[in-house]
């Protein structure tokens, strides 16, 4: 599927369409890695590790994440870098699994 942006009908890029079937598959590979350990074994620290090093990419990349929401959806430049990257990590269960062992990140 093309993404073309709002502002001027640029073409951006192509996203796969997803399916039923690449649904399902997603869903047994999810439970997979839980039922068999990787994830649901791991201890709380480890797990939280995991979590805040996502939450931190979001933060170091967050002007560009701004940027595409702009070309993507027509957000003003301004709005796009208080709330397109911050989105994913304010007041998120990242943030919550943070600051429940007194680790509070820059971003929350």
């Amino acid at each position: 599927m093309d993404v073309v942006s709002p502002l001027d009908g640029t073409f951006l890029t192509q996203m796969a369409r997803g399916t039923v079937t690449d649904m399902e598959a997603a869903i047994a590979s999810a439970r997979r890695a839980f039922d068999d350990g990787r994830w649901a074994k791991q201890s709380p620290a480890a797990r939280k590790a995991v979590l805040l090093q996502w939450a931190e990419l979001i933060e170091a990349n967050a002007l560009e994440l701004a940027v595409l929401g702009v070309r993507d959806n027509g957000t003003v430049i301004g709005m796009a870098l208080k709330i397109e990257p911050w989105s994913a990590t304010h007041d998120s269960l990242l943030c919550r699994i943070a600051t429940a062992a007194n680790t509070k990140p820059r971003f929350c």
